[in-house]
């Protein structure tokens, strides 16, 4: 059930959802010119588009319509009536706003390029169903950013520069193809055999990708139970004697300096005490310390900050997590897991378990309504058994957990812990 209400200054989506309300809200900006009949008309069409698909992808034409609003509302903009030919300037400017507006919203600096596709491309979506539901006349040109394919050759340089067209001289057929080809089609292979080997093939390839998973993900739970000990050396009560006291420095050096043998343990164990108990730290990064006292010192301080990201990069060693941004390294340190990690954790259930998709794995829960474990043990096959919901399905997709899955699936339940307590802490979710 999705529903929207109009108000004097805002437009509120609420979805049917899985945490403690059973509900989630979103707020849209209202554009001050748009007029009753206009929102009405946009927002009932974004309803029926969103009862269509899964709740993730529902959302997302929520948001859709969102950044609409945004541009609307930034832009002075009214929204144009149902079939009105005004929605062809109105789709290209909020085009050349996206584009020219790559701010982030919550944090410093702007989107990569895929981001603002990513966006782009739920928005033309939306833009699309208006277009089948015809508020968007048929004949209005929707612009869509597309990944130029540019060959990444030395020769890549002339085709920005030359407007010939280069053609060969067509001669026998058989030179257009490859050598491996002209050698095997002379070969006569039996189906079974084909297929036996396309099988193999296959079956390698799939191999491969569930040992590096399984690796990558190892290293995610090493690096956690590192972090973790960290963490418990410094105890609860000595936190608060120092935060009481309002001296966050011993021996003229800041306690969470990385000079200190235990600085990075303060810094975790400091960064878990505001995140995980008392919720004053609303997302782990560094603009968001800024606003707790403690912090500030390090948070201001470019040099000492450098320090901290390379001695944890140095306590995670090999297990920290890929590319030079210490951001998720951080999470990693401090029991979480990142976009990264569940993906590699998702692809090994996926793989194992057919009736698994990536998008019921996005939203599959730990805990039914009423609490109670959604696994269960199976005596007769010796295995765990758990499922996951489908919108449009009727019941649950039970699969019996091989020991690999099985693995996964409970050390992912440990690894999600402690965000599923922040999320029953701040009451946006349920323990699952």
């Amino acid at each position: 059930m999705i529903s929207f209400k109009i108000l004097p200054d805002h437009i509120l989506f609420r979805f049917d959802w899985q945490n403690m309300q059973k509900y989630r809200d979103m707020e849209l900006p209202r554009p001050p010119l748009a007029s009753i009949e206009s929102l009405q008309v946009v927002c009932a069409e974004t309803v029926r588009a969103c009862q269509s698909y899964a709740r993730l992808t529902g959302t997302s034409r929520a948001n859709a319509l969102k950044r609409m609003f945004i541009f609307a509302k930034a832009e002075g903009k009214a929204i144009p009536a149902s079939g009105s030919p005004d929605w062809k300037v109105f789709v290209q400017e909020h085009y050349i706003y996206h584009l020219s507006h790559p701010e982030k919203t919550t944090q410093e600096g702007d989107k990569d390029l895929e981001t603002i596709r990513s966006e782009w491309r739920q928005i033309v979506y939306l833009y699309e169903s208006f277009k089948q539901q015809k508020v968007i006349p048929l004949d209005t040109t929707i612009p869509t950013i597309k990944q130029p394919q540019i060959p990444d050759d030395d020769r890549s340089a002339e085709i920005l520069d030359s407007v010939e067209e280069r053609l060969w001289p067509l001669e026998d057929a058989n030179h257009l193809w490859p050598k491996t080809y002209l050698i095997d089609k002379s070969l006569t292979v039996s189906t079974d055999k084909f297929l036996a080997k396309l099988q193999s093939d296959v079956e390698h390839r799939t191999h491969s990708i569930l040992t590096a998973c399984e690796s990558y993900w190892d290293r995610v739970v090493i690096c956690q139970r590192i972090g973790e000990d960290l963490i418990k050396s410094i105890p609860v009560e000595e936190i608060e004697r120092v935060l009481s006291s309002g001296n966050f420095y011993v021996n003229h050096r800041y306690i969470a300096d990385a000079y200190r043998p235990d600085g990075a343990a303060w810094f975790l164990a400091m960064i878990e005490h505001f995140f995980l108990r008392t919720g004053e730290l609303r997302a782990i990064s560094y603009t968001a310390m800024k606003a707790i006292p403690f912090f500030k010192p390090f948070c201001g301080n470019s040099y000492m900050r450098a320090r901290m990201d390379q001695e944890l990069r140095r306590i995670a060693g090999s297990y920290a997590a890929p590319g030079e941004d210490i951001t998720e390294t951080l999470i990693r340190l401090l029991g979480y897991v990142s976009a990264r990690d569940c993906g590699a954790a998702a692809a090994i259930l996926t793989a194992e378990n057919p009736k698994f998709n990536p998008h019921a794995l996005r939203s599959a829960a730990y805990l039914s309504d009423d609490d109670k474990p959604l696994h269960h043990w199976d005596s007769n096959l010796g295995c765990l058994k758990w499922g996951v919901s489908k919108p449009r399905a009727k019941a649950r997709k039970v699969s019996a957990l091989s020991p690999r899955s099985f693995k996964i699936y409970t050390e992912l339940v440990k690894a999600t812990m402690k965000a599923r307590i922040r999320l029953i802490l701040s009451g946006g979710g349920r323990k699952n």
